[in-house]
C-alpha cells in the first residue's frame, strides 16, 4: 500500500533475511509436515517428481522437483554433482573423478561437473 511505512518495510526485510538464512527446511509428506535441520541432510535423490531425502536419523519421501527443493537449501552447504542428486558437502567422505561417497553410498558425478569443494 502507499505510502510506504518504515515499520512495514523493515519487518518485510527482516522476514526475508530470516528465510534466507534459515537452518531448517519444511517438507510436506501427504498430510504431515516435517521440519528438517539442513545440517542433518546427507543427500537427496530424485526419482522423477519424488525426492528421497536421506538424513542422519530418518529418510523422507516427498513429492516435488529437485530444482524446487534445491532452491530452498543453503548453496554454500549443498552441491549438485549430478542432475538427480543433491549432496551435503560436509557429509562427503570420499571423492573420485566419477563418484562422490557419503559413507558407503556412491553418488555419480556428471561429466560436466567440476568438483572444487
Amino acid at each position: 500500500t502507499k505510502p510506504l511505512k518504515k515499520v512495514d518495510l523493515l519487518a518485510s526485510v527482516y522476514l526475508a533475511l530470516q528465510k534466507m538464512y534459515a537452518k531448517t527446511i519444511k517438507v510436506k509428506n501427504g498430510t504431515s509436515e516435517f521440519v528438517i535441520n539442513q545440517e542433518d541432510i546427507l543427500y537427496v535423490k530424485s526419482d522423477n517428481v519424488y525426492l528421497d531425502i536421506f538424513t542422519v536419523n530418518k529418510n523422507y519421501t516427498i513429492r516435488t522437483t529437485l530444482e524446487s527443493f534445491y532452491h530452498h537449501l543453503d548453496k554454500a552447504r549443498f552441491k549438485r554433482p549430478h542432475r538427480s542428486y543433491i549432496v551435503n558437502k560436509s557429509a562427503v567422505t570420499k571423492i573420485t573423478a566419477k563418484k562422490v561417497y557419503i559413507n558407503n553410498t556412491a553418488i555419480p558425478v556428471s561429466r560436466h561437473t567440476e568438483i572444487d569443494w
